[in-house]
């Protein structure tokens, strides 16, 4: 992999919030990243004590994780998040001490939206109902559309908590 494909997908700061949370949540791990891609938020976690599993379509973007992890329990292989069974893709037992099922499996930067059809999201979210552990939890990171509301301002979603859009900003049209 060439350095300037490396350079691209380094971990930028805005990462901090979004694996800060996915720590708390995970507790002691592990965690499922689906389209983990080059480690942006696996690593993050990584190096905070969560073992990290994931799945990607890409082999380049594996590459990437695969150079940058070190001794990091950080693993993943290529699979589609629409195709993948639990609790394939991983070899069992895991590289690392894996349990299963996960108490956590997230998808992070609106990669959810690129399963493309309402059918494979609802096979994927199926995949990912077999690979949680009782009470686990699934987090979507995701663009919410912006709604305007019958006066003619526009809300803005900026984050969804039990279920419900809070609005931190109206804007008139």
């Amino acid at each position: 992999m060439g350095a300037p494909l490396r350079r691209r997908f380094r971990r930028p700061p805005r990462t901090r919030p979004r694996c800060a949370v996915l720590h708390e949540l995970a507790g002691d791990g592990p965690a499922l990243e689906l389209g983990i891609g080059s480690g942006r938020i696996a690593l993050p976690l990584a190096e905070h004590g969560i073992p990290v599993s994931g799945i990607d379509a890409s082999t380049d973007m594996i590459a990437i994780l695969q150079q940058q992890r070190g001794a990091l329990p950080v693993d993943a292989r290529i699979a589609d998040m629409a195709g993948f069974r639990p609790p394939a893709p991983f070899p069992f037992p895991f590289p690392f001490p894996f349990p299963f099922p996960f108490p956590l499996v997230y998808v992070a930067a609106s990669t959810f939206s690129l399963l493309g059809s309402a059918e494979r999201q609802l096979t994927c979210l199926k995949a990912v109902a077999g690979t949680l552990s009782g009470g686990g939890l699934f987090v979507i990171e995701a663009a919410l559309p912006h709604t305007v509301t019958g006066n003619g301002q526009q809300v803005i979603v900026r984050h969804v908590a039990d279920g419900v859009g809070h609005a931190h900003g109206l804007r008139g049209l």
